[in-house]
Parts: structure tokens; sequence; C-alpha cells
């Protein structure tokens, strides 16, 4: 705790001293003898300095401007705060004894002036001195007392921050806590997805559905796409607890049914999400009999985009309590999205390739056609097994351009070799007719089409065609 500035020094005086020689020496000898002196240019302003902060004892100039001696004294001795501190006026030898008698009912003290150094430390030093004898202890308790008050206001004022900051730091680290938990949860279910195969896939996102309604203790998680023509939604997985009312897989929900989640989530792309259902706007009114309906009570619904539409919408439902729904899970949910969409984009489109490659081979069997892809930079040759009989190469035969060559007859090679070029170079079409000969004797017209695939313009990667025999 800090030193009261009146016990660092002999003592603290205001002064008040109109002649500036005069001023000059009292400077001189009390500061020479470790006192404090602040002078002021008239009495009134001694009285405010001395009302402002505490000084040992006030010495005046008794022809001071503005307050006589004695106005000087009432004031001080009428103020409770200042009433106790000491009074020396000062005064030509001609006017002190009759200003003695004056001050002396006040309680004050006349000096002579010009001011003699010992007598004057002698007056200065005694009032001081019984000026602290007496007022110091309570001084000094009213001022410790403050300095308690003010440093108890600290403390609880820095317990309040304490409080607050160990309570924030807390919510800081569950939601981190939490987050990284989800992180990890995320982190899992994307890995389960990768080269999963396709009989397996159905299965995965409902265990992945089953660990997000886990996660965050609700009723159902589900996928839902839109359907061709963006006129219904249908449920195509789901998961959910005994308390949730049944929603059958398969569901076709049309758009009817939930008009302001299906106007935001399909043609807006924007998130849909409450915590209660009296929370939504008043345009989502023809919405809400749905939701209660399928005993929804708080919803968070995640559109996925593919590339530029929504084709299929992750959604969570709490039914028996309301959730609030962090804004922070959005973006990790809508990866979620992404990852489970993706995954069945992945599979539907290797469907669609094994079908298409089915009718391929099918029209290809059926027109006896085989189908070839060159690659020009090592003159290698893959070829479909009606190809590969129709040449008279084994499956597992190595098979390349030298050797396809060396089956055409000499006199057709030339325009082979020339439609071949043409196509590397120009990008023309191939459709040539030429002979071979497998065995001797042996002579078969064959037709080739094919084109070249650049993987940059002027830089041809490979040619595939089909042939013939015709």
């Amino acid at each position: 705790m800090d030193t009261p500035l009146s016990e660092k020094s002999a003592g603290r005086l205001i002064a008040v001293e109109e002649d500036p020689a005069q001023r000059q020496a009292l400077e001189a000898i009390l500061t020479l003898a470790g006192y404090e002196v602040r002078f002021a240019p008239s009495a009134s302003a001694a009285l405010g300095l001395a009302q402002e902060d505490p000084f040992d004892l006030i010495l005046l100039d008794s022809h001071a401007p503005e307050l006589a001696g004695l106005d000087t004294c009432r004031c001080l001795r009428q103020d409770s705060a200042m009433r106790a501190i000491p009074v020396i006026f000062s005064c030509g030898s001609q006017d002190f004894n009759e200003k003695m008698k004056g001050f002396a009912g006040w309680g004050a003290e006349c000096i002579t002036k010009p001011y003699r150094a010992e007598e004057l430390l002698q007056r200065v030093k005694a009032h001081i001195y019984l000026y602290r004898l007496q007022n110091r202890p309570k001084e000094l308790a009213e001022r410790r007392t403050a300095e308690l008050s003010k440093l108890n206001a600290r403390l609880i004022e820095a317990n309040r921050r304490l409080e607050l900051e160990i309570a924030q730091r807390r919510q800081a680290e569950e939601a981190l806590s939490e987050r990284l938990r989800f992180e990890r949860l995320l982190s899992d279910l994307s890995a389960r997805f990768v080269n999963l195969p396709a009989e397996g896939l159905d299965r995965e996102i409902e265990r992945a559905l089953e660990m997000v309604m886990a996660f965050f203790d609700v009723d159902r998680c589900g996928l839902v796409r839109t359907l061709p023509g963006k006129t219904a939604f249908q449920i195509t997985h789901v998961a959910a607890s005994a308390h949730a009312p049944p929603v059958p897989q398969g569901m076709e929900i049309p758009r009817s049914k939930n008009p302001w989640a299906y106007r935001k989530m399909v043609e807006k792309g924007d998130v849909v999400s409450f915590a209660r259902v009296d929370d939504v706007p008043d345009e989502a009114h023809a919405s809400k009999p749905f939701w209660r309906r399928r005993g929804i009570s708080s919803t968070l619904s995640i559109p996925s985009l593919l590339g530029a539409s929504v084709d299929y919408v992750i959604t969570i439902n709490a039914v028996q309590n309301e959730r609030v729904w962090p804004e922070e899970i959005i973006p990790r949910l809508q990866l979620l999205g992404e990852v489970l969409v993706n995954a069945l984009t992945r599979r539907n489109a290797e469907q669609a390739l094994r079908e298409s490659e089915e009718r391929l081979s099918l029209a290809a069997a059926s027109a006896e056609a085989g189908f070839w892809i060159l690659d020009p930079g090592s003159g290698h040759i893959w070829a479909s097994d009606r190809l590969r009989v129709l040449l008279g190469f084994a499956r597992d035969e190595a098979f390349d351009l030298e050797r396809f060559m060396a089956l055409v007859l000499p006199e057709d090679r030339g325009f082979v070799e020339e439609s071949i070029r043409q196509c590397l170079e120009r990008g023309a079409t191939i459709n040539v007719e030429y002979r071979i000969q497998r065995l001797p004797g042996e002579i078969r017209w064959i037709a080739s089409r094919g084109r070249s695939y650049p993987a940059a313009p002027e830089q041809p990667e490979r040619l595939m065609g089909v042939s013939l025999d015709i």
C-alpha cells in the first residue's frame, strides 16, 4: 500500500506570499529542511488546494489578496475537513502585536517578516508535529478504510471477471471438445466410404445416419432426394429411434406438404433450421401441420448441391426434446452430405456404366463387331474378345500395331497406315476397308471405323474404334 505523501517528507505546506523576495527565501528555508511547499497566489486559492489534497500546515501572508486573515481562519474552522489544519500568518514587525491579538482567538499564530530560518522552522515543526499527533491516526484510518474499500471493490470486480472468464473458458473447452468429437466422427464416416463396394453402400449410409443421430441425441436422421421434375421428396435412407413416429423408406413427400422448406432448400439452396416449430416465420404456416404430424419438435435440414441443382437433403429431427442447432456444425454436416451423395452418385454411375457396357457388348455381339483402343506412343492395342477371335489372337496374347499390320496384305498396308497417320496428325476419322490373312490361303475383308481422343489439342492420346468382318 502507498505511504501518504506527508509521511515521505518532513511535512507538506501551502504558502501564500505576495513579496517575491520573501517567497524565494521562504521556499529556500523550507525545502532545504525537507518540507514540500506548494505556493498559492491567494488565500482563496490556498483554501481550494487544502480541500483537494490534505496538507499539514498553511503559511499565509496576512495581507494576502481576496480574503483577509480572519476571514481565512473563519473559512477553515467552519469546514470539518480542514478545521484542524494549523495556520501561521506572516506579517511585518510593526503589525505583529495587533495581528496576534486577532488571530489568537481562531487558534492561529503569527510570525514576523523577514523570515528567520531558526524561528520559522521551529514554529512549523511544532505545529506539524501537534497536527499529526492529534489528527494523523484518524486521517490514516479514514485513508486506510477508503483504500481498503477500493481494494475490496477491485477484488470483487476481479473475482467476477475471473469467474466469467472461467465459465467462458469452460464453455469454450466443452465446445472445442464437442467439435473435435464431431470432427473425428466425420473423419471416421468419410473413411468408410473410400473404395466401398456398391452392394454395401446402403447399409453403410444407414449406419452413418445412426451415428449422427446418436451424436446429437435426437430421434431421426435421414437422407432425402428430390424426384425428377422437382415435384416431391423421396426418403432414400433413414435411421430413427423408438420415440419417433415411423417414416417408411421410399416414401414420397409432395412439395405441397412442405412448400416453405421445399422452396428454401431446393429452389434457393438454403438450410432449414429451427429449435421450435412456432419459431418459423409466418410464410411457413402451411408447413407446420406436416412437421407436427411427423412429431418434429426441432429440425435441421441441409441441402447437398451437385453442380447447380439440389438433388439430396440430409435432415435431422428432434422429437422428444427441442434442440438448438449450433451454426458451426452446419458446414461439417454439409460435408457429410456431400460424402454420402458422392458415394451414391458414384454407385449410380458405375451401375449405369455396367448396364451401358452390357448393352454395348450385346449390340457388338449381335453385329459380330470387335472394339479396339490404340496407344500411339507405345503401339499397344487393347482388343475386345470378339476382335481377338476375329484376328486370331488368344485372350492373354500380346497384341500391338506391328503384329496387326503383319496381318494386313502388303498391297493394303499403305492406305491403312496412311489412314492411321491422318487420324493422329489431323484428327481425321478412320474409315477403311482392307484384307487380312491369318493363315495361308485364308483371306478376310475387314472394315474399321475410329477416331482420335486427344488429351490436349493436336496431341492425340489414343485411337478408339470398332472392326467387323464384312
